[in-house]
């Protein structure tokens, strides 16, 4: 699931800080995975950071805000009472599928107070092309291609990730929206999710 992680940061005295653009590099040039997303919260659970795969994630709980969503505030909060070490958590948004949390408290990277990956639940990839293939008769490269647009990645990053020109991934990916009946990859992503739920 996810692996461990260790933050040090020296400091000489009690008053140094760390420039907030220093633990964002940190975390995004080390920590950052694919279909994975980074949200940096403060103390009053107000998001610092949060990179383009967070975010869509944090839609699924309710409308996009500067402050964590409820059932993940609460959770952040609790352990940061608490001051419990990392923590797993699977929450359940009100649309697609279930999402994990890991929540580590950081404590030496002020204004920073909590970083938490968020990972979608994801079903078996067999099982999940083979309810693709019998429903629309896609391909394996269209079921890869719709699952690198559930990771939120653009045509570009597919094209880099498949060795392709990006011309070419806007052909497939037309031929896939033809294929499942849709004109967008955002219906394209929810049909995959659907799919997903009821299979």
């Amino acid at each position: 699931m996810f692996g461990p992680l260790v933050l040090s940061f020296p400091m000489s005295d009690g008053l140094d800080r760390l420039d907030a653009r220093v633990w964002r590099a940190v975390l995004l040039s080390g920590l950052a995975r694919n279909g994975e997303g980074i949200v940096i919260s403060d103390v009053a659970n107000e998001i610092l950071f949060c990179n383009p795969r967070g975010a869509q994630l944090l839609e699924r709980f309710e409308k996009p805000s500067r402050i964590l969503p409820d059932i993940l505030a609460a959770i952040v909060t609790k352990q940061r009472e608490n001051d419990d070490g990392p923590r797993s958590e699977r929450l359940t948004p009100s649309s697609g599928s279930a999402i994990y949390a890991h929540i580590v408290n950081l404590k030496s990277a002020h204004p920073a107070r909590s970083a938490i990956w968020l990972r979608e639940e994801v079903l078996r990839d067999e099982r999940l092309y083979d309810a693709m293939h019998a429903r629309f008769g896609i391909s394996r490269r269209g079921f890869q291609l719709a699952q690198l647009l559930r990771q939120g990645l653009t045509n570009r990053r597919i094209a880099a990730d498949l060795g392709l020109s990006e011309a070419t991934v806007k052909v497939y990916l037309h031929e896939l929206y033809r294929a499942c009946g849709v004109a967008s990859r955002t219906a394209l992503v929810a049909l995959v999710e659907q799919v997903g739920r009821t299979s």
